[in-house]
């Protein structure tokens, strides 16, 4: 099954300029302009539960900035429950450019199993996350039993093999874990099974897909870098369409890129027509 980037990236881009790749652009940004509204809201404000709450020591008055560390939580919390209200808009979405709908969603798509989905999901995102860490870090724990016995260049070139090990470990792993939400989505696969699925589907296509995931990066950052030139605002207003429209775009694209390495395209067919 061989990867072919530009007929990727053009099957992807069509399917991202539909009728259904709109809508879940409109359905993202609202979702993100959302998430943010209420991080912004937990983080910076305190608004009491209730009229007696007021004069009370412990609290603080209404309208005051909440402690660091309460804000800290309670952006936490807002961003984790964001997050798993926005887990099966990426579900609907992995299921209809892997199956290809571009005016309209089947009711299965968005029915079926999609509560497993999104559990699976994100706890799988968490496995994936608590890996990737691991991974990064790795590179750099030689270097505690290293201080004050090297130093000066020698010191310095050991930090910098670290950070080099430490990319190029990071992309390796994402890279392979790439696909867990297209095997949840459309496979059913759980948190464990995804992650082994994801793995062993990316084994040798592993340089193209870094090539197409770099492709899309810097064409992310070439788009969006000017908006951090506009005065707030309105560089929140033109980074929410835009952060919108490449996301779905590079959502689209690696679903297409999925179905070109599955070995088993048939079965992808027929499990999401059941």
């Amino acid at each position: 099954m061989s990867l072919e980037l530009l007929t990727v990236i053009k099957d992807g881009a069509r399917l991202a300029a539909s009728r259904n790749g709109v809508l879940f652009m409109v359905l993202f940004a609202l979702f993100q302009g959302f998430t943010m509204l209420l991080v912004l809201s937990a983080g910076s404000v305190y608004i009491p539960v209730s009229p007696s709450m007021t004069g009370v020591e412990a609290a603080p008055p209404p309208g005051d900035e909440l402690p660091e560390i309460i804000a800290a939580l309670a952006t936490t919390l807002t961003n984790l429950i964001s997050g798993l209200l926005l887990v099966p808009v990426y579900i609907v979405a992995i299921r209809s450019f892997v199956g290809k709908k571009r005016s309209h969603i089947p009711d299965d798509y968005i029915f079926r199993r999609i509560g497993r989905a999104t559990i699976s999901a994100y706890l799988a995102g968490f496995l994936m996350l608590f890996i990737v860490v691991c991974v990064f870090v790795a590179p750099f724990v030689p270097l505690y039993w290293m201080v004050g016995t090297v130093d000066g260049l020698m010191l310095l070139g050991v930090v910098l093999i670290a950070v080099l090990l430490s990319v190029i470990l990071t992309a390796f792993v994402w890279i392979c874990f790439l696909f867990i939400n297209h095997t949840i989505a459309v496979e059913d696969a759980g948190p464990i099974s995804a992650l082994r699925m994801s793995w062993s589907l990316t084994q040798g296509h592993r340089v193209r897909l870094f090539i197409l995931a770099f492709f899309l990066a810097v064409v992310q950052s070439v788009i969006t870098s000017p908006t951090a030139l506009l005065p707030d605002p309105l560089g929140f207003f033109v980074m929410l369409p835009l952060t919108s429209l490449l996301t779905i775009l590079s959502l689209a694209i690696f679903a297409r890129a999925y179905v070109a390495i599955h070995p088993e395209k048939g079965a992808i067919r027929q499990r999401l027509s059941t």
